[in-house]
């Protein structure tokens, strides 16, 4: 798929969280500057994470040291739209992460509605016509 800019804008920096984190990349490695002991304590990039190693790395260096955000443009993104490859790979850094996880139920609620919004995006489905479709009775679809 071709990449497509969306909107221009300068994202200002917030504080970082955790739990955030554990539901969706915010971090973009183009954007990220890590000493080289942190690599070191942390690991270095897991080459089967790809598309979402940068996520999968953030993740491992969230566990060890605090990241500290800038209010400066770093970089720009560009965004593709969601395919099939996006959702295996969330689930795949879910999966690596539900320990972490498992009694936090809050965050695993919030990680399935991720998972669900990148099957709508993917599929081109709103989510009032996902709404719709729960809402019909099943007696009205048999013929």
């Amino acid at each position: 798929m071709t990449p497509f800019l969306l909107k221009r804008e300068h994202c200002p920096a917030l504080p970082f969280e955790l739990d955030q984190l554990l539901v969706q990349n915010f971090l973009y490695l183009q954007a990220m500057l890590v000493e080289m002991r942190c690599f070191r304590r942390a690991g270095h990039f897991d080459a089967t994470a790809s598309p979402l190693s940068d996520w999968e790395l953030a993740l491992r260096l969230a566990e060890h040291f605090t990241f500290h955000p800038i209010d400066k443009t770093t970089s720009e993104v560009w965004c593709s739209p969601p395919g099939n490859e996006d959702i295996l790979a969330y689930e795949w850094i879910y999966a690596r992460q539900s320990e972490t996880v498992e009694h936090r139920p809050e965050i695993v609620q919030a990680r399935q509605k991720v998972l669900d919004n990148l099957c709508r995006q993917m599929l081109g489905v709103s989510e009032k016509q996902q709404r719709s479709r729960r809402e019909i009775p099943a007696s009205a679809l048999s013929t």
